[in-house]
């Protein structure tokens, strides 16, 4: 299981009610499972999760591990990437953080989408107004370089 520490000695950060809320929502195979959420006499809040042995990020910079993925994987990844994109937009939640060190695996090969710590619900009405300075800045869309605060899924 691993575990995600927030402090709440000035109460619960409203980005934190989000993901938690978000969470309990997507139940998918592809979207990391919240397992349980621990608090400390000393105003500490941890989130206990499923335990992912990898995340991309570091499948793709460990030469040998990266040396035994198979195009098959990578086409199993992908499959199970957009599943659980779906899954959010399905349940009209906007991730805003897809980036490698995110997407977790298994050590059966499944993928699960995780930190839901920028995500939001979605609107269907066009004109709402999100934040731009959502998503690691290297995977950023263009739009949002440029400040735009009026999208949707496509970022």
């Amino acid at each position: 299981k691993i575990m995600a520490r927030i402090s709440s000695k000035d109460g619960i950060p409203l980005s934190t009610i989000r993901e938690i809320n978000i969470l309990h929502m997507l139940k998918h195979e592809n979207i990391v499972t919240l397992k349980e959420i621990v608090s400390t006499k000393d105003d500490q809040i941890y989130f206990v999760f499923e335990y992912c042995e990898f995340d991309l990020f570091g499948l793709l910079y460990d030469k040998e591990i990266r040396s035994k993925i198979t195009m098959n994987h990578l086409i199993s990844y992908q499959k199970q990437l957009l599943l659980a994109l779906k899954t959010c937009h399905s349940n009209c939640v906007l991730h805003r953080d897809i980036k490698p060190a995110n997407v977790f695996i298994t050590k059966d090969n499944i993928v699960k989408l995780g930190d839901f710590g920028l995500a939001r619900k979605m609107y269907k009405e066009r004109n709402v107004k999100y934040s731009s300075g959502v998503i690691t800045l290297y995977y950023r869309a263009p739009e949002l370089l440029m400040g735009s605060k009026n999208y949707g899924p496509e970022v």
